[in-house]
């Protein structure tokens, strides 16, 4: 098992996201964009509202 490091939760040792929060485990990245981050000048990110199996808003 392995702990992530983001939420805390165990996860199987093989896998290489968090699956609570979907945070990488084994280094790779996820696409997640942080609370602050400003997007094209424009749209700021605030929070993630929903998510399912395929994405994230």
């Amino acid at each position: 098992m392995t702990r992530c490091s983001t939420c805390g939760t165990e996860n199987p040792a093989d896998n290489k996201f968090c699956k609570d929060c979907g945070n990488s485990i084994q280094g790779e990245g996820t696409g997640k964009l942080n609370p602050d981050t400003i997007l094209e000048g424009r749209y700021i990110i605030i929070k993630t509202i929903g998510r399912g199996g395929m994405g994230a808003v």
